[in-house]
């Protein structure tokens, strides 16, 4: 989106010329000023010249959400006051705190918690672990009312299993240690712990989509280590399969290194 500079001076008029002849992206004056944060642009269009606050643009987004996506936090309480919509999808599924969760917009996140439904809330946790938002991940859970060991409608993974699966080291402890995440929790689908998919490493595909970054090695094997050694995970847990973690590492043929910490 283009960036567009605001003045005291210049007339309403100047602006709806402006927005109208240099942006072509389908956003309405109210979603550009709430892309640059411009809250004094919001108020005028609201007020004077009566702008639909919930008006749908370009890939179905109000300007709430806009405000969102780019964490420009005066701008989501200002459109809030005016009665935005926080239940608002777009063309994801996704609302605006499920986006604000995304990008890792923790001061918005926790704005936002207090007007959005419980559900709303555990699936925001989901896209946040997924993103390493360790900031935004307090934030949710602080807030309060989320089960940590709910587990997804689909393909049924946990907050940790998330977590592992991406290599984020650092929100895995947080999780279990701070937030007493079970360390040993099984997915749904085939009964695996965040271990097991520690133990797959970079082959795992359960739950790949298509562009996931493929994670290096060692980010896995530090995993396994930081679940075995300090997080005390079950290695004798098998999945509905029987397999254990070594049985895993061994089929994929994980290091030797990986291979002797998954071994008593």
């Amino acid at each position: 989106m283009a960036s567009y500079n605001f003045s005291p001076e210049k007339t309403i008029s100047d602006y709806l010329n402006q927005f109208s002849s240099t942006d072509t992206t389908c956003y309405s004056p109210l979603h550009i000023a709430a892309h640059t944060n411009a809250t004094h642009i919001i108020i005028i269009l609201i007020h004077e010249l009566n702008a639909d606050i919930n008006a749908i643009g370009y890939s179905a987004v109000s300007a709430l959400y806009v405000a969102v996506k780019y964490g420009c936090y005066d701008t989501v309480r200002l459109l809030c006051r005016y009665g935005a919509s926080t239940a608002t999808q777009n063309f994801t599924l996704k609302s605006p705190l499920q986006i604000a969760a995304c990008n890792g917009h923790h001061k918005v996140v926790s704005f936002l918690c207090t007007n959005t439904t419980r559900r709303n809330h555990q699936n925001a946790l989901y896209y946040t672990c997924e993103g390493g938002h360790v900031d935004t991940v307090h934030a949710l859970l602080e807030f309060g009312g989320i089960n940590v060991n709910a587990r997804t409608w689909m393909g049924g993974h946990s907050t940790l299993h998330i977590c592992v699966y991406h290599g984020h080291l650092q929100l895995v402890k947080i999780l279990v240690v701070e937030f007493q995440v079970y360390v040993d929790i099984m997915d749904k689908l085939f009964g695996e712990t965040p271990l097991h998919y520690a133990a797959w490493g970079t082959g795992y595909f359960h739950f790949r989509s298509s562009g996931s970054k493929i994670y290096d090695e060692q980010v896995m094997e530090d995993m396994v280590t930081l679940l075995i050694i300090e997080l005390d995970a079950d290695i004798y847990a098998r999945t509905r399969y029987g397999a254990t973690a070594y049985d895993i590492a061994r089929m994929v043929m994980r290091t030797a290194s990986v291979m002797e910490i998954l071994v008593e």
